[in-house]
């Protein structure tokens, strides 16, 4: 890897941190109705957006800022929606990122839909669809990952599992691992370690070259940790362990890249 690289990707992971701070902040300052915090998942989300080029597309959840700010949107267009003005998001055309979606599954079938298109038109171009660990339970991702590989859409299903659907673990959502369900609709699936930000990275590339190639779908498995709350209308101290919270808190993301870099000069 290199160091020029990873010094971009502890910036951008430094950077995306401390705007999360900072809505959280007008939030408590009564400057922003609502904000969903992305603390704890600045790899995942810094990692795949690197992997992306610039005519690729990506459908964010209402959690992926990393994401959109990296695709080039203006803070102030990001915070505009959370504020509730009209003139609020941003040209997805421009951006090549779509609007943050707020219906839990919803943006599934639009990437795959977008993918098609873009198979037709005959670019080497790829989407990835973002989706929580939640989402998995909802019919529009399982319809979206059937029609994305019966047409083998370019497209790359990237789930961030941080545990916690709400106040829902991800152990009453799931009996097996999330990414053994990529068998079943006939696409690789790939586990890495989301609070790995050069093993995100990597995986996304990869995963993402395997569409531009016309091989399909991947389902990429994130493991990671919301440290924050859902968002900041919930509190998550009522329903999670502490002991668990400070234990994924040691595997923290932008510490262990700081370290590497460090030690590697």
């Amino acid at each position: 890897m290199i160091h020029d690289e990873m010094r971009a990707l502890y910036r951008d992971m430094v950077l995306l941190r401390r705007l999360d701070s900072e809505a959280v902040a007008l939030c408590r300052q009564g400057e922003l109705g609502l904000w969903a915090p992305s603390l704890g998942q600045e790899a995942a989300q810094i990692g795949a957006a690197h992997a992306m080029r610039r005519g690729d597309f990506a459908f964010p959840t209402y959690r992926e800022h990393g994401v959109v700010w990296h695709r080039g949107v203006d803070v102030i267009d990001m915070m505009r929606i959370f504020r509730g003005l009209s003139n609020g998001g941003w040209d997805p055309a421009k951006h090549g990122v779509a609007p943050y979606t707020i219906v839990i599954g919803d943006q599934c079938p639009h990437a795959v839909g977008y993918a098609m298109g873009i198979q037709r038109d005959g670019t080497d171009d790829a989407v990835i669809a973002f989706f929580g660990d939640g989402a998995t339970s909802e019919g529009d991702v399982h319809e979206a990952m059937v029609f994305a590989s019966v047409f083998e859409a370019p497209v790359v299903f990237f789930c961030q599992n941080n545990q916690w659907a709400i106040s829902e673990p991800v152990n009453r959502q799931a009996v097996v691992p999330i990414v053994d369900r990529a068998a079943g609709y006939g696409m690789p699936g790939v586990l890495v370690d989301g609070n790995d930000v050069l093993a995100v990275l990597a995986v996304t590339r990869e995963a993402l070259q395997r569409a531009r190639d016309g091989g399909g779908p991947t389902l990429i498995e994130a493991t990671t940790y919301r440290m924050g709350a859902h968002t900041t209308s919930d509190d998550p101290t009522r329903y999670r362990d502490s002991a668990v919270t400070e234990e994924w808190a040691g595997r923290d993301p932008i510490k262990r890249l700081l370290e590497q870099l460090q030690a590697e000069g």
